[in-house]
C-alpha cells in the first residue's frame, strides 16, 4: 500500500474535525496527521510537522477570514496544497478562495466522493476546480468577485447593512425612502446570490466590505 497523504485539518469546530478525521480514516489514501482551530495553531503545526502535504482550511476561523492568511501559510510551507471549505456554495466564495491562492474550494455539504475527488486532485499536484465554476458563464466569476458587479450606491448600502444599520437608518444616511433602500437590498441579494441579511453580513466580513474596515 502506498503511503497516505498527510493532511492538516483546520476548523474551529471540534465536532466537524472529529467527523472529518473519521471519514478520512476510512479511506486508505489520506490521513489527518494534525489539527488546528486557528491560523496561529495552523502555522505552528506546519512548522512542527513538515510531513504535512495538504491543508483543509475552513474559510472562517472564529471570526478570522482564513483567506487573508493563505500567503502566510505558503511562506511557512511552500509546497502544501490548500483546499478551502465552508458552509456556502462555490458560486459565492469559490472565486474569493481561488483569488486568495487556494488550490481548491468545496462546500461542507459536498458528498464524500466529491471530497475524495478534490483531495485526490490536490494530492496529484493539480488544482481542483469545482464543477459549478468549471465552464461557461459561472467560470467567469473566478476572474472577479460578485460584489464587483454592484453599483456604487448598492455597494454603499451593502456596507451599511454589514455594519448593522437598519433600512430606516440607511435611508436617513443616504436620503432615500425605506422602500427604495429595500429595493436596492433586493438587487444586492440577487447579484450576490444570497438570501438574507445574515448572509450579506457574512459575505461582507469575508471580503472586508464594512464601513468600519476602511
Amino acid at each position: 500500500m502506498t503511503d497516505r497523504i498527510q493532511v492538516l485539518l483546520v476548523d474551529d469546530h471540534t465536532i466537524f474535525r472529529s467527523g472529518f478525521a473519521k471519514l478520512l480514516a476510512d479511506n486508505d489514501r489520506f490521513n489527518v496527521i494534525a489539527e488546528a482551530a486557528s491560523i496561529e495553531e495552523t502555522l505552528a503545526q506546519l512548522e512542527d510537522t513538515p510531513q504535512i502535504e495538504l491543508v483543509v482550511l475552513d474559510i472562517n476561523l472564529g471570526g478570522t477570514n482564513a483567506l487573508e492568511h493563505i500567503d502566510a501559510l505558503r511562506q511557512c510551507s511552500p509546497s502544501i496544497k490548500i483546499l478551502v471549505m465552508s458552509m456556502y456554495p462555490a458560486s459565492q466564495f469559490g472565486p474569493a478562495a481561488y483569488k486568495a491562492g487556494a488550490d481548491g474550494y468545496l462546500s461542507k455539504d459536498a458528498s464524500p466522493p466529491e471530497l475524495f475527488s478534490a483531495l485526490a486532485k490536490l494530492a496529484a499536484g493539480e488544482a481542483y476546480e469545482h464543477p459549478c465554476l468549471a465552464s461557461g458563464e459561472e467560470r467567469e466569476q473566478i476572474k472577479g468577485y460578485p460584489h464587483e458587479r454592484l453599483s456604487e450606491r448598492e455597494l454603499g448600502i451593502l456596507k451599511c447593512i454589514a455594519d448593522g444599520d437598519s433600512l430606516t437608518e440607511i435611508g436617513e444616511k443616504m436620503f432615500l425612502s425605506v422602500k427604495t433602500v429595500s429595493t436596492y437590498r433586493g438587487r444586492i441579494l440577487e447579484k450576490l446570490g444570497l438570501t438574507n441579511n445574515a448572509e450579506l453580513i457574512k459575505y461582507s466580513l469575508v471580503h472586508g466590505l464594512t464601513l468600519t474596515s476602511y
